[in-house]
């Protein structure tokens, strides 16, 4: 911020970043930049998607203030922008609806059948507790089941 504690009573300095709304500006972009980055590592963490980027923007107008010939309104607002995780499901249509099976809709074939365990619990990344190893195919924890779920023969 310029020093303006030298300046005589009733004088005035060219308007700056750093002196708009006497400094309120600046710190606003500042709590954005650290909250931004918070968010970004949140982000990063829940998705392990290391390629998001989040943005600070700070938009200011100056307009004439109403009734006035020498004096001006300056208006700012920051916005920030983080990716958020994208989730994709996939359903079919018949009909002109949107069709699930009775478990919900995931990001699997929606005609896939699913297999269950003799509770009568989904077998599979869509089923709670996501008891399949994807780099396996085999049951982890699904109570009395036991093997490998793998994909079919190629035709």
């Amino acid at each position: 911020m310029p020093d303006v504690s030298a300046a005589p009573p009733g004088s005035y300095v060219e308007l700056c970043t750093d002196l708009i709304d006497e400094g309120g500006l600046k710190r606003a972009m500042d709590r954005a930049i650290g909250r931004t980055l918070r968010e970004l590592r949140d982000y990063e963490r829940d998705t392990l998607d290391r390629g998001g980027e989040v943005s600070v923007q700070a938009t200011i107008r100056v307009k004439r203030s109403p009734g006035t010939s020498e004096h001006f309104d300056v208006v700012y607002h920051v916005t920030t922008k983080v990716p958020t995780p994208k989730h994709k499901s996939q359903v079919k249509e018949r009909g002109g609806r949107l069709l699930c099976q009775p478990s919900g809709s995931s990001d699997g074939d929606p005609d896939q059948m699913l297999f269950f365990d003799s509770r009568g619990r989904i077998i599979g990344p869509s089923g709670p507790g996501e008891n399949v190893d994807p780099a396996t195919g085999e049951v982890v924890d699904a109570g009395d089941v036991a093997g490998s779920i793998r994909p079919a023969a190629s035709m």
